[in-house]
């Protein structure tokens, strides 16, 4: 079955995510609880399902568990961007979830340290597992439950009971969890990292305030960047500031969930997907890398933990 969904993943023709769970609906059985899952990289993964959000909640366990893969297409990326790099690459996951893509990065794209942040408890513990059953693939591994944003404090996360990875951060007083916030800086700076190749950023509309938080990791050691955008919002303050930090940004041509070439992206009206992810390319190696110019991507303008015992 998954076999058959990594061939689909890589871009047959029609609905092909429709049809993978189309069959996967009928061929496996249903969830709950914590179960070890398959995945089409040649790792399995722990997940957890929760009793009370049906028998699977939330799009990442779906995707995982029906397809053994989520997000094909950036999953393919970060190959592609850690194979460019020297050897012994550090990829940093900023909202790793259950840790599908800091597995990724050590098992199919030869990160030798892989350093993610969760801010939710039950799925940092749940990242935690994953990361340190797997330990033997890493030379260095670093888990950490805190939110990331452009300033160090305490912050409120709001979760929603039907998708585990609309996890967010929220400002002002609610009755939500209460977490540490700290800056990307600060973590890059207490692991100690030589280097920093690739930053993962997928927190549900803050990409901008960690962005705010990793000035000194950004100058210091140009990583490539993918940062999920909701294009559906119309704001293109993202986009400025990645130009302003000397990079151009790249869409895949048919979406974050398939396999597909990477494009410059020009237009948010253009885009396939209200949600998608941006790929990003610090100058001159941008350049080198498409004969677009840097000028093309920076003319657009909006259109109207802590770890466990750590002391934050």
């Amino acid at each position: 079955m998954r076999q058959l969904n990594k061939l689909l993943c890589r871009g047959w023709p029609g609905n092909s995510i429709g049809l993978q769970y189309a069959l996967a609906r009928r061929l496996l059985p249903s969830i709950r609880g914590c179960i070890d899952v398959p995945t089409q990289y040649g790792f399995d993964i722990l997940l957890r399902v929760d009793p009370l959000g049906g028998p699977l909640q939330g799009s990442v366990e779906r995707n995982i568990y029906y397809l053994g893969t989520y997000e094909a297409g950036t999953l393919h990326e970060i190959g592609q961007m850690l194979s460019r790099r020297s050897g012994g690459s550090c990829f940093v996951d900023v909202g790793a979830h259950c840790g599908l893509m800091s597995l990724f990065a050590a098992h199919r794209a030869g990160a030798r340290t892989v350093v993610a942040m969760e801010p939710a408890e039950e799925m940092y513990e749940v990242l935690a597992s994953n990361m340190k059953r797997h330990d033997v693939e890493f030379a260095t591994s670093h888990c950490f439950q805190v939110a990331v944003g452009s300033k160090r404090g305490v912050t409120s996360l709001l979760r929603d009971p039907n998708n585990s990875g609309a996890t967010r951060v929220v400002e002002g007083p609610t009755s939500s969890a209460l977490v540490p916030m700290v800056t990307l800086d600060e973590i890059i700076a207490r692991t100690e990292l030589s280097r920093v190749d690739l930053i993962k950023i997928d927190v549900e509309g803050h990409e901008r305030d960690v962005l705010a938080g990793a000035n000194e990791t950004i100058a210091r050691h140009r990583p490539d960047l993918i940062l999920e955008y909701d294009f559906s919002e119309r704001d293109t303050h993202l986009i400025d500031d990645l130009c302003r930090l000397g990079y151009d940004v790249y869409v895949l041509s048919r979406s974050r969930h398939i396999v597909s070439d990477l494009v410059p992206f020009k237009d948010i009206a253009h885009t396939r997907s209200s949600v998608d992810n941006l790929f990003c390319f610090p100058r001159p190696w941008a350049e080198s890398f498409s004969p677009a110019s840097a000028a093309q991507h920076c003319t657009l303008r909006s259109p109207h933990p802590r770890a466990p015992g750590a002391d934050w």
